[in-house]
């Protein structure tokens, strides 16, 4: 084995920059070693450290090789240009940094823990925690004092590893001698004293048990933090920690903060028990000096005679208060089971108000789930509504639309019927003046046929007139019309010089426009229909509101449903805590009572030791064992004298 081997190598490099963060610095030492020294390195083995403003970083290495390489391209400015690496990463500009190597001795450990191995599970006597990051400046103390707490109410030992993650296996914190006397002071020791009452160094251990690896040498400064706690024999208190919180532990994990309740049912076992211990006690007491009366009692007897009359009173007597203290011990007993009886109503009525909660709990997702349903419903309902209504629209409008394409088809046919009647009718009055100039060129015709000639041409011209007047009329009425109806008066107009034969298109064309109108009035009924369906519409949403109203005054019922149920549990708290008033009460007399017991076996002890007395000076003096029957008759005599 190389001598090298036992030592372990500690690169600093100081002059840091200041304004850099600790994990850039970190990766970019990492990059120097690995990269351009060719050292390998991780994370743990690098540890960043200030000191009033000044940064300086710790690297830990195994070989004297590492370190010399270290040394001689680091600690001058050649070396460091030669390498090619960008210090300004780790230093700030016109400033140099300073390399030092220091060799520290790497003994094998006997206590230590091997990374990566499991040392168990959680339990009712063990916490793992972690520890990572910022753990030991941020969260260390609080979970001292909560676990701490926690493991002395428990009444067992128990122990607190940081370093350790929840399945058990070790991972370590780093922490220098530096750094475990800041975490002494600033979290260990302030997180114990937060707790009261107050703990005694006796009472629990602190130990920082290295890392070490397969070859038991220490992993850099990993470390794993044991706080120990030992057991409390007689626990006549719980304690509490920071704002006056009680936990307890559990198998394998803590409760609290305890309730008040739950406080209060603790410190009733707790009395209970001891107050069936005492009762024990005094009763195997008051058992072990019966029979030694009993004993002496029975020896006496056999030596002394003439005492059997005081003793047999005396015995008398003590039965008189054996039999008191029997009636005493009935009545703690029926006090005994009502204050049983007490604490199972209590448990019951704990019972029915978390069950009450949970219904109206329950109630509330209820009403909850029915409110989006029935809302989802209507939403569903309102959609398909207005998708029919659209589809209606869409379908009427394409019939319309064929419809009105139709009547322009027939209306365009017609429209070419009436020009070809206007060129016939223009056609006939071209061969009415031809006529004219034949008769005037033959001066055959008489001048009644002039006349009667021009009567036609008159009459014909008034036709025309009446053809315009009418034509006019039929043009205010399509006017009301679309614009595919004022196509037809432009050719209606047209016709205002055509024969009498015009007259039956135009009645046609008068029964066309009738229907149209007819069409349009069916137009404006279906757009009534329409509104009509947007009314429905406007009052099913109206209905909806009323709806979502009535569920709002059903919610705020079940809130003064609440409201009254939490009032009955106020009450409920409130007899409660009464009944546990009475219950201290009647403890309270039941100390009395047995206080008084205690004093009433006093006062019969004395008679016995006054009895002890006298059965000691008869012993000493047996003369006087003869002489009590003269006594007697003496004292007889006497009071006879006295009486007469």
């Amino acid at each position: 084995m190389d001598k090298s081997s036992s030592y372990v190598y500690v690169v600093t490099i100081s002059n840091l920059s200041e304004y850099k963060n600790e994990n850039v610095l970190s990766s970019s030492i990492e990059n120097l070693f690995t990269k351009y020294l060719h050292i390998q390195i991780t994370l743990d083995d690098i540890d960043i450290i200030s000191n009033r403003g000044k940064k300086a970083a710790l690297i830990h290495l195994q070989s004297r090789e590492e370190a010399q390489r270290v040394q001689h391209y680091l600690s001058s400015r050649n070396g460091r240009h030669n390498l090619g690496f960008n210090f300004l990463q780790l230093a700030d500009p016109r400033v140099d940094i300073i390399v030092e190597v220091k060799q520290e001795s790497n003994e094998q450990h006997d206590t230590c823990y091997f990374h990566g191995t499991k040392i168990g599970s959680e339990s009712r006597n063990r916490e793992f925690k972690k520890g990572g990051g910022n753990y030991a400046y941020d969260h260390l103390k609080n979970d001292i004092g909560v676990y701490v707490c926690a493991f002395l109410n428990s009444e067992e030992e128990g122990t607190l590893f940081i370093g350790v993650n929840d399945e058990g296996i070790v991972e370590g914190i780093k922490c220098d001698h530096r750094k475990e006397d800041t975490i002494r002071k600033d979290s260990i020791d302030p997180g114990i004293k937060a707790i009261k009452p107050e703990i005694f160094p006796e009472n629990y251990n602190v130990k920082f048990t290295p890392v070490c690896d397969v070859n038991n040498r220490q992993i850099g400064n990993l470390k794993v933090i044991e706080i120990k706690v030992k057991k409390v024999e007689q626990l006549t208190q719980l304690y509490e920690v920071f704002n006056g919180e009680i936990y307890i532990r559990r198998d394998g994990s803590k409760q609290g903060p305890l309730k008040a309740n739950q406080i209060q049912e603790w410190h009733n076992q707790k009395n209970k028990r001891f107050t069936q211990q005492r009762i024990k006690s005094a009763k195997r007491h008051g058992e072990r000096e019966a029979g030694q009366l009993e004993a002496r009692l029975e020896e006496k007897d056999q030596r002394i005679k003439e005492k059997e009359d005081r003793i047999k009173e005396k015995e008398d007597r003590i039965k008189e208060k054996e039999d008191r203290i029997k009636e005493k011990e009935e009545r703690i007993r029926s006090l005994e089971k009502q204050y049983n009886e007490m604490a199972r109503a209590k448990s019951r009525l704990g019972h029915r108000i978390d069950d009450t909660e949970k219904q109206m709990e329950k109630e509330k997702k209820f009403l909850e789930q029915k409110m989006e349903e029935e809302k989802k419903i209507l939403e569903q309902k309102v959609d398909e509504e207005k998708k029919t209504l659209e589809r209606k629209m869409e379908e009427e409008k394409k019939i319309l639309g064929r419809q009105m394409n139709e009547e322009k088809k027939t209306l365009e046919e017609k429209i070419r019927n009436m020009e070809k009647r206007e060129k016939k009718f223009n056609q006939h009055i071209l061969n009415l003046k031809t006529d004219m100039k034949k008769l005037e060129e033959q001066h055959n015709t008489t001048t009644d046929d002039k006349a009667a000639l021009e009567q036609r041409i008159t009459f014909n011209e008034q036709e025309k007139i009446e053809l315009a007047r009418r034509a006019e009329e039929l043009e205010n009425e399509k006017m009301r019309l679309e614009h595919q109806i004022e196509d037809t008066k432009k050719e209606v107009e047209k016709s205002k010089n055509m024969s009498s034969g015009v007259e039956e298109d135009r009645k046609m064309l008068e029964q066309h426009v009738e229907d149209m109108n007819l069409k349009m009035k069916q137009l404006e009924e279906d757009i009534d229909t329409t509104e009509e369906e947007k009314s429905s519409l406007e009052q099913k949403n109206n209905d909806m509101r009323l709806e979502n109203k009535r569920m709002e005054e059903k919610i705020k019922k079940f809130e003064e449903k609440e409201k009254i149920l939490k009032g009955r549990i106020r009450a409920e708290k409130n007899e409660r805590k009464t009944k546990e008033k009475q219950t201290e009460e009647d403890k309270r007399k039941l100390e009395a009572k047995i206080l008084e017991m205690e004093q009433e076996k006093k006062i019969l002890e004395e008679p016995n030791s006054k009895i002890k007395e006298e059965n000691n000076r008869m012993e000493n003096r047996p003369d006087l064992i003869t002489t009590q029957p003269e006594k007697k008759k003496n004292e007889k005599s006497s009071k006879t004298c006295v009486i007469s």
